[in-house]
């Protein structure tokens, strides 16, 4: 039987979990000591001395005298610096306008919000939130292969010059921005926007001193920024449908629904591969999804136990050849 501390962490993480996702701030510690400790007005009383000790195991005192200081909620902090007015921009985005022919552009932003929204999808077992996972991490290698190039070409100009010495231009006062997102990919692909600034600036220096002309510096700023807004539009291809595989596999209305909203997509369409639809694929950072688990636990256990029954048969069988 669980004890009480694991009852009372197990209240704690439900009760943030509930006040995160309606938005109801910061969780008022004192009234769930209030609620959980033995002073409670709905709990029963409790057996005294070597009684309570055998209904409390671990326990050295009376429940009843015992107060729990519950820990403070967990929080973490992060803050990104940008010295380069391009990188500011890959991370702001821009507003699309049909109506002035603006064509949007996917920032930093926007990416981490919609990928937040399909982390937490994924996890409710969308199987369209999990291709958008494998193909955000595809398109994660692709930008870090190209910018890996461009960092070590840019470095080998710039770096190692006998007796002279550059240094790599900088902001004095870079732009600082608080980060708090919900996905991984999001935090992953902010190394990758840190990177796009630190390669900007040193472009910036070797086009300064001479290392590279105007076409090579328009190429280091157009194929790296390319990359980026390419990694950051991925997030565009998920809808929002509240589909989740066991929907599929039985063709309910919300399947149907969610595969015609995909369908009306005629440019970079999300498919469901069939590995990613059984499960067996998904993203190397993926949120554990429990309705996957189970499925692919029923499944394992059918499997086996079919197996099982096709090795009886044949035992027989061989049986009677031998005779």
């Amino acid at each position: 039987m669980p004890s009480n501390d694991s009852h009372l962490a197990d209240a704690v993480e439900g009760a943030s979990a509930t006040a995160q996702a309606s938005g109801a701030g910061t969780l008022d510690m004192g009234k769930l000591d209030k609620m959980f400790t033995a002073d409670a007005g709905t709990q029963k009383s409790t057996p005294k001395g070597r009684a309570a000790r055998r209904n409390q195991p671990g326990l050295s005192g009376e429940p009843t005298e015992r107060t729990v200081n519950l820990p403070p909620s967990m929080q973490m902090g992060a803050t990104l610096k940008l010295h380069t007015h391009l990188a500011i921009n890959l991370f702001r985005g821009r507003r699309g306008d049909r109506h002035k022919n603006i064509r949007q552009i996917v920032g930093m932003s926007l990416f981490a919000r919609q990928a937040g929204l399909i982390w937490t999808a994924a996890k409710n077992d969308d199987p369209y939130a999990d291709q958008c996972l494998v193909e955000i991490e595809a398109a994660h290698k692709r930008t870090k292969a190209l910018l890996d190039e461009r960092e070590k070409s840019l470095s080998d100009l710039i770096v190692g010059l006998e007796d002279f010495d550059v240094s790599v231009q900088a902001c004095a006062e870079p732009l600082e921005i608080p980060l708090n997102f919900h996905s991984p990919w999001a935090y992953r692909s902010v190394l990758l926007l840190l990177q796009y600034d630190r390669i900007v600036r040193l472009g910036l220096t070797a086009h300064h001193v001479g290392f590279i002309g105007d076409a090579e510096w328009n190429d280091v700023v157009t194929d790296s920024g390319r990359a980026m807004r390419n990694l950051f539009e991925e997030v565009n291809r998920w809808i929002f449908t509240n589909v989740t595989r066991d929907d599929i596999r039985k063709n309910t209305k919300v399947a149907k629904r969610a595969q015609g909203q995909y369908l009306e997509k005629k440019n970079n369409r999300l498919e469901i591969e069939t590995d990613v639809m059984e499960g067996t694929k998904r993203a190397s950072i993926a949120p554990r999804s429990l309705e996957l688990e189970k499925y692919l636990a029923n499944k394992r256990a059918l499997e086996e136990r079919a197996q099982r029954s096709q090795n009886t048969e044949q035992e027989p069988s061989e049986n009677t050849h031998t005779n």
